[in-house]
């Protein structure tokens, strides 16, 4: 089959673009190869469980397509359509492809997803939703594992919407949002956050609590409350001597209560010597206080943010031009915003949000979103 599985109008051999230049496996790789229908387990709502969860007969639970990826002849990808309730633990190295609208949720208390032992796991288009006890997170990530999602939603959990206490979690193009505890609680865990919004997490958007932390590109919003919030949009405290960056973020109307240690509801960050630049940080608020000293960043903390906008007045914000502040929320940036060639610290982020290219006119501009030149 190639790197080169699909005929395009001149009958010339090229990288397949989606599933359905692969009618065989259903499945287009990243190299742009096709991948063997051996490869894979197959499972469908409405399947039937059974050994092999092929193509032709497939299963109806993701657990038994797991126990198929591991079974005699193992198979490193797991192809999945529909709505499933059930518990998953995953401890084994695969990939999970799902089809547009398959959903994840559980019934019973305990995470939805969990991911444990030595496993490396990428997941791709899955909707993880609705963990039914108090506290239980979406996806739990523990042992040395090391999850990658892309282009995933997590949201309405009763607890975190990820809990990572593993080696990694990285996170591209996805949604966290509208979960009762945090986003994301990142726990002596290296974290990779980009191009993904975060946004109306009742207990805070994100925390880093030892490891390191690599977050570009994001929109991180409204997250906290100011009755019970410890953590507004983002609390950033990683293990000492670790690299860690955070550049190119729209950080806005985030929420935390007052009276509490680390009081900002933007961005918390007290790292020596740590710079994060190019971000927009505005609008959020102690308390609904946007205009004290602390709402956005720690005043006195060591972190600095060169070229970015850390703002608290109606004025301010409103140069942003943000295309909608009220829902649905877009903090993307129109023509005429006081962020566009704005962001002067030299960086190696060359895309945005969208994967629009940095810069667009002669200077890139603060935030997720580069406005695109016409």
């Amino acid at each position: 089959m190639g790197t080169k599985p699909a005929c395009n109008t001149d009958f010339a051999c090229e990288a397949c673009d989606s599933a359905a230049d692969c009618p065989e496996s259903d499945i287009c790789l990243p190299s742009g190869a096709c991948a063997a229908e051996t490869d894979v387990a197959y499972v469908v709502a409405g399947g039937a469980d059974n050994p092999t969860c092929s193509k032709a007969a497939p299963c109806s639970k993701l657990a038994s397509g797991l126990a198929a990826v591991t079974g005699a002849t193992p198979r490193p990808f797991l192809k999945t359509k529909g709505s499933f309730d059930e518990a998953v633990v995953i401890a084994r190295n695969v990939t999970i492809l799902a089809e547009p609208g398959t959903k994840l949720t559980r019934n019973t208390d305990g995470a939805i997803l969990t991911i444990n032992g030595t496993s490396v796991v990428e997941i791709n288009d899955l909707e993880i939703h609705d963990s039914n006890a108090g506290t239980d997170p979406g996806i739990n990530i523990g042992g040395t594992s090391e999850l990658t999602l892309k282009r995933v939603t997590v949201s309405e959990n009763r607890g975190n919407g990820i809990t990572c206490q593993g080696k990694s979690l990285t996170v591209f193009g996805s949604k966290i949002v509208d979960n009762e505890g945090q986003g994301i609680s990142s726990t002596v865990c290296k974290l990779t956050l980009s191009s993904s919004t975060i946004a109306f997490n009742t207990l805070g958007g994100i925390t880093v609590n030892g490891g390191s932390f690599d977050i570009t590109n994001n929109f991180v919003f409204e997250n906290g409350d100011r009755t019970t919030a410890l953590a507004g949009g983002a609390q950033l405290f990683p293990m000492a001597g670790t690299t860690n960056r955070f550049e190119f973020n729209t950080v806005v109307d985030n929420h935390v209560r007052a009276n509490i240690a680390a009081p900002a509801a933007g961005v918390v960050c007290d790292i020596a010597g740590f710079t994060a630049p190019n971000n927009i940080i505005v609008g959020n608020d102690i308390n609904g206080d946007e205009l004290g000293v602390n709402a956005n960043i720690v005043a006195t903390a060591m972190c600095s943010f060169p070229s970015s906008t850390i703002a608290g007045l109606p004025e301010d914000i409103a140069a942003l031009m943000f295309v909608s502040e009220r829902d649905p929320r877009n903090y993307r940036l129109k023509a005429g915003s006081s962020a566009i060639g704005t962001a002067t610290t030299p960086s190696t982020v060359t895309v945005d949000f969208d994967g629009d290219a940095r810069p667009q006119g002669t200077g890139a501009d603060r935030g997720a979103d580069e406005l695109k030149a016409p």
